[in-house]
């Protein structure tokens, strides 16, 4: 290749990029008028509407303000206020159902997504491109806007494409700022680095231990080699980095400054079992607790209420085990293994082979690293108690698209054989991605068989999207007052079903029963529907019964 034919191929293959983020914009937004609101987009469209019309963000403090002020950023110029209600079931029904304009309030604020679900893309490319060459870069991007779990996720009013988006970048900006510590490389990993925080509370988690896997692999990939013209990192640019990360997370939660708790949340049990219950530490501390203003204090609320979560369990369902109060390790890894395309999986595959081999060969300690940084994600998740989805990893994909992409390439160079196993895994991959669309979010793959059910439930299967698709099941078959037991926050009158009761746990009900797998699957009030056989499933997540007269 010449060197004066290298600007057009960078032309076309930017043209081609573009195509195929178009393509994948057009099927995400497809699907926003076919499904509901999920369980967790009203909180979220709430909190933003708060943080944007009243200035303050204590409706949901779990998740930081970002995503949120991004999804309802919408509504909010479509004329949706703040209730100022302290009821947070009343505020997130006001904010898409008051005055009769649902449906356009959830498509504006599910499009508060689409820049994250771009981020992303972006990463995917700029990673690719950047260490496997122009056409990795569009195998790898043309995988990963294709992948039913980014579909999904992309399409929501949601917190998990945002952090699938903004910790891709920043870790992205510490491969290169590790590669060449300047300060314009400080400044953009310490931007992308705080929007990650204002992302999700997990970005604590995530990006220090992957950024430690990537430096330790740096370090013994370059053992023994003698590098004097390598750039050293100095202590100004990690302190640029602290400082940038800093204000930005502080300017998402508009400057606030508080104390950490007050006098009424007594007694500060951290304190108390660490120190004792009495003594002048003991009430120095509880004074600078209750007195001293702090940055962002709703952020570290944010942070004690995820440990909190955590130690307390969460309901959960995987493999036919419904479990309350604990995690299993295996969870993510079957969630991973279920709902990721098998040609992806197998590109992902020959892709680490490939990588390995480069980079040993190489002694490339860039090139191996988003390999790192998947397996970071896979494995710190393990011990968590928090089992209700794969979309708590999904970044995951983010660093497997770039090796996924090399594994399709590489194999191509093979010949022949190796391009026919190529042509196999992208067909298989983008079959998949065809046949399950609308329902991305409830994709599986092969190894699930017809009953995903037994295998997995809550965001992965059914989240509550289908109750638009209930009501218009029950009234084209004219089913009047059915039996509902709906896993979901969507309101059951406002869908169109207004006739209709309440199917009560542990009651056995003849006639028209409708029930969401995961009430179905976690709820051993509702276990005796086991022995029957639904009519239907409706969309993939509600089982629809006519039961005899017992």
């Amino acid at each position: 290749m010449s060197a004066s034919s290298t600007p057009g191929r960078r032309t076309l293959a930017l043209g081609v990029a573009a195509v195929i983020c178009l393509i994948a914009v057009v099927r995400i937004t497809s699907t926003y008028r076919i499904f509901n609101n999920t369980f967790d987009e009203p909180a979220h469209i709430a909190a933003g509407i708060e943080w944007l019309d009243e200035g303050t963000y204590t409706h949901d403090t779990l998740h930081p303000p970002l995503p949120p002020v991004a999804v309802a950023l919408g509504p909010y110029l479509d004329g949706v206020r703040s209730t100022r209600s302290r009821n947070p079931v009343f505020e997130e029904t006001q904010v898409l159902y008051r005055g009769g304009r649902y449906w356009q309030r959830l498509i504006f604020a599910r499009m508060g997504t689409l820049p994250f679900f771009l981020l992303a893309a972006w990463v995917v490319w700029g990673w690719s491109r950047e260490v496997f060459g122009l056409a990795a870069a569009l195998a790898s991007l043309g995988l990963f806007t294709t992948l039913p779990p980014i579909l999904a996720h992309a399409g929501l009013a949601n917190t998990d494409m945002a952090l699938t988006g903004t910790l891709g970048a920043a870790l992205l900006m510490f491969v290169r700022w590790l590669r060449e510590p300047s300060g314009k490389r400080g400044l953009l990993l310490g931007i992308f680095l705080g929007l990650a925080l204002l992302s999700k509370i997990s970005t604590l988690l995530f990006f220090p231990v992957a950024a430690a896997v990537i430096w330790t692999g740096k370090r013994w990939f370059e053992h023994g080699i003698t590098t004097p013209g390598a750039p050293r990192i100095r202590s100004g640019s990690v302190l640029l980095i602290g400082v940038t990360a800093f204000l930005i997370l502080w300017t998402g939660y508009r400057f606030s400054t508080d104390s950490m708790v007050s006098a009424d949340d007594r007694p500060h049990e951290t304190v108390d079992r660490v120190f004792g219950t009495e003594g002048t530490v003991h009430d120095a501390l509880y004074t600078v607790l209750e007195t001293w203003p702090v940055p962002a204090p709703q952020f570290f609320h944010g942070i004690g209420a995820a440990r909190e979560k955590n130690e307390n369990g969460h309901a959960m369902f995987v493999l036919g085990k419904s479990l309350k109060n604990r995690g299993v390790w295996y969870f993510f890894p079957v969630a991973f293994g279920t709902k990721t395309p098998i040609g992806f999986l197998l590109l992902t595959g020959f892709g680490l082979v490939l990588l390995v081999q480069r980079s040993l060969r190489r002694r490339g300690w860039f090139e191996i690293a988003p390999a790192l940084c998947a397996a970071t994600i896979l494995l710190v998740v393990l011990p968590s108690n928090i089992n209700i989805g794969l979309r708590h990893i999904l970044p995951v994909y983010v660093f497997l698209s770039p090796v996924v992409g090399l594994g399709a390439v590489g194999l191509i160079r093979l010949g022949k054989i190796g391009s026919l196993i190529v042509a196999a895994c992208v067909v298989w991959h983008l079959g998949s991605s065809i046949a399950a669309h609308p329902d991305y979010l409830a994709y599986f793959n092969e190894t699930a068989g017809d009953h995903p059910e037994a295998i997995l439930v809550d965001s992965d299967l059914d989240w509550g999207q289908d109750l638009h698709r209930l009501a218009t099941e029950l009234n084209r078959a004219g089913i009047l007052d059915p039996g509902i037991a709906y896993f979901g926050t969507a309101s059951i009158p406002e869908s169109g079903i207004l006739s209709y009761h309440r199917l009560p746990p542990d009651q056995y009900e003849s006639g028209w029963v409708a029930i969401s797998q995961t009430l179905l699957k976690t709820h051993i009030g509702y276990a005796w529907l086991s022995a029957y056989k639904p009519e239907r499933i409706v969309g993939r997540s509600i089982a629809l019964y006519h039961l005899p007269e017992k």
